[in-house]
């Protein structure tokens, strides 16, 4: 069954967190009186001996990692985006083979997680080049997808960085190149899945205008063999 992949908004990758000021030797209107209320002239006001220690800003320790700090999506499961011919012949095939709308293929990882039983790849419809790697396995329950959801989001955003939008059922993590979706899928014809999908932008943009391009040229060619009546 073929991996659906979305496609990525782009979502800031971390935030800063400001520390407090706590500071309450502030004075008020023009006098340093910090009880304004009161009269200072009908209230006797001793200086103690030794000058009060102040409240200093004490800031909050916050590890916070910068985006260049976290690991770079450059594929998944020992398959890298932009690959090309390698992975057709993983699979057996010979690319020079390989029609130009086959764009999507199984194969066997290098680098296999213990939650997943299918992976798959897809590349441009020319250039052969891997702009989307994919993964997917049953689960026996929706709420060990969701336990195993909360593990990988662990696992993916101490790696990749910081969840750009989640929700109970999935969780998607986008840096300026590429991006990560994980998802439970409710299927009521076959058994729930969880699925992983990991997609280059850029490359997705060429594989799609390939593709067009791919697509035009085939009509083309279709309409003029339909209006040959030379039957030769």
């Amino acid at each position: 069954m073929p991996l659906d992949i979305l496609v990525y908004k782009n979502f800031p990758n971390y935030s800063i967190i400001g520390a407090p000021n706590i500071n309450p030797g502030v004075s008020h209107g023009k006098t340093n009186n910090p009880h304004p209320h009161f009269n200072e002239e009908s209230i006797e006001v001793k200086k103690p001996a030794k000058e009060e220690p102040k409240f200093e800003d004490v800031p909050i320790e916050v590890e916070i990692k910068k985006p260049e700090e976290y690991k770079e999506v450059t594929g998944a499961f020992g398959v890298n985006f932009g690959e090309t011919t390698e992975i057709i012949k993983s699979n057996g095939m010979d690319p020079s083979q390989s029609k130009v709308k086959d764009t999507a293929y199984y194969f066997k990882p290098t680098k296999p997680y213990k939650v997943f039983s299918k992976y798959m790849v897809t590349v441009t419809p020319k250039g052969r080049e891997v702009y989307g790697v994919s993964a997917a396995g049953i689960v026996s329950s929706m709420t060990d997808c969701s336990n195993e959801l909360k593990n990988l989001e662990k696992i993916l955003t101490k790696k990749y960085g910081r969840v750009s939008n989640k929700s109970s059922s999935f969780i998607l993590i986008n840096q300026a190149k590429a991006g990560i979706r994980v998802r439970c899928n409710v299927n009521k014809k076959f058994k729930d899945e969880l699925s992983i999908s990991y997609l280059h932008f850029k490359l997705q943009d060429q594989a799609r205008i390939e593709k067009e391009k791919v697509e035009k040229k085939l009509k083309a060619k279709k309409e003029k063999k339909e209006n040959d009546t030379s039957g030769l």
